[in-house]
């Protein structure tokens, strides 16, 4: 698995461009086919205040000790599904109603503290017209804390997720638990030199028995050079162990090369590239060697327009398929463009899952092929407090099943 490179906060950061990508993420995996993939790769990084190596000083200023304040809202969004459970021949519609109360708390809304802790909680209440046997809710909390020196930066997080949905490489409607949970630290020990290290566990499960989940640790060590004030580069090595029912103990020790780069508040790009070797408790004989990498950018083409994109390859235990693991390649990009009233984004997004067999599988699994693509209108209200947001998204898959998939959702969203 790979380890995906994020980027430091800095405060001259554009902040409607973070804003919007951040809104974008959050209002389009909802309503997109889920995958447990890719909720496996956002938790080994999500946290409120997730840490990234870097290749500079650190800023010296502090702010004041523990302030901040408690913020709730509440959402509702009726959204269109013409192929609820993914089905390639005769696909069911659906038309379901969300409510979507959220409580944020924060000790450091401002910046500069020297500790700040933040902390989640959204629940989500489906409910749908045809399938009614799938009303229930879904819930995630988060609770993050983050300590700043003058030359040392550790966080931590704890995750704990339940979600529901039609998932497009299961290929059923799946009930599902993810825990997730790591600690990260920076230290500069020298102008141009800085080191990092991580730990990161995340666990699932799901409601059928039939279907099971995984284990998976990872554990991170790497530095950076600045070769300029712009320009980062280093090694860095990581493990990762994932155990499952289905697959086995899979061991996998990876070798990068990472690098940073950053324009201001332009351009900021952080890819690292390299290779692992991995083992399986079911393979007989020698493991495999192979590449891995990742790569994360966001581009600010001007005051209005942005440009974000990703690529990220993992590999993981199969839940519903016994003696196979799964190579995943996901690759995103979105194009943001502010308005003198609110905001319009497109965007594409592809995923490529390779079936790999290990033990004693008898079958050959074909493997499955998605891209999908979205647009999206968001605009606020009622001094920026009322929120509106409307989104078209359509997703085709080619593979152990072919099917596609509409969906069409409206939004409004009020904190208070």
């Amino acid at each position: 698995m790979s380890n995906p490179l994020r980027f430091d906060d800095n405060k001259t950061a554009s902040t409607w461009v973070i804003a919007t990508l951040i809104a974008w993420s959050l209002a389009w995996c909802p309503a997109q086919a889920a995958s447990f993939a890719s909720r496996i790769a956002d938790s080994e990084t999500v946290g409120i205040n997730a840490l990234s190596p870097v290749g500079q000083v650190f800023e010296t200023t502090t702010g004041p000790g523990f302030k901040g304040g408690v913020y709730y809202g509440l959402g509702m969004d009726a959204i269109y599904d013409s192929n609820f459970f993914l089905e390639e021949d005769d696909p069911d519609s659906e038309l379901g109603i969300n409510f979507l109360p959220w409580i944020s708390y924060g000790t450091d809304p401002e910046g500069g503290a020297e500790v700040s802790i933040t902390a989640n909680y959204r629940p989500v209440f489906k409910t749908y017209m045809e399938n009614t046997d799938y009303n229930g809710v879904d819930q995630s909390g988060d609770v993050s804390i983050k300590i700043q020196g003058a030359k040392s930066l550790i966080s931590a997080h704890l995750n704990y997720a339940q979600n529901s949905g039609a998932d497009r490489i299961i290929g059923e409607f799946v009930n599902e638990s993810l825990f997730s949970a790591g600690i990260e630290g920076s230290y500069q020990i020298a102008p141009r030199t800085s080191l990092s290290a991580s730990l990161t566990a995340a666990m699932s499960d799901y409601d059928d028995d039939s279907i099971e989940g995984s284990e998976i640790y990872t554990g991170y060590v790497g530095g950076y050079w600045s070769a300029t004030e712009r320009f980062s580069l280093g090694p860095a090595i990581r493990y990762a162990t994932a155990k499952s029912d289905n697959t086995g103990t899979r061991e996998a020790w990876e070798l990068l090369m990472q690098t940073q780069y950053k324009l201001r508040e332009k351009i900021q790009f952080a890819a690292s590239l390299g290779v692992e070797y991995a083992t399986n408790s079911r393979d007989e004989g020698d493991g495999s060697v192979g590449l891995t990498g990742s790569l994360a950018a966001t581009y600010a083409i001007s005051e209005k327009l942005a440009w974000s994109g990703s690529i990220r390859y993992i590999t993981l235990p199969s839940p519903a398929d016994v003696d196979y693991v799964i190579n995943n390649l996901m690759i995103s990009t979105a194009l943001s463009r502010k308005l003198l009233q609110g905001s319009v984004g497109l965007g594409l997004d592809f995923n490529f899952a390779n079936y790999e067999q290990v033990g004693t599988a008898s079958t050959v699994l074909e493997d499955d092929n998605s891209m999908g693509a979205f647009i999206l209108y968001n605009r606020k209200f009622l001094l920026d407090r009322l929120d509106f947001q409307s989104k078209i998204s359509y997703l085709v898959n080619d593979g152990q099943e072919d099917w596609s998939q509409v969906q069409v959702s409206i939004g409004l969203g009020i904190q208070f």
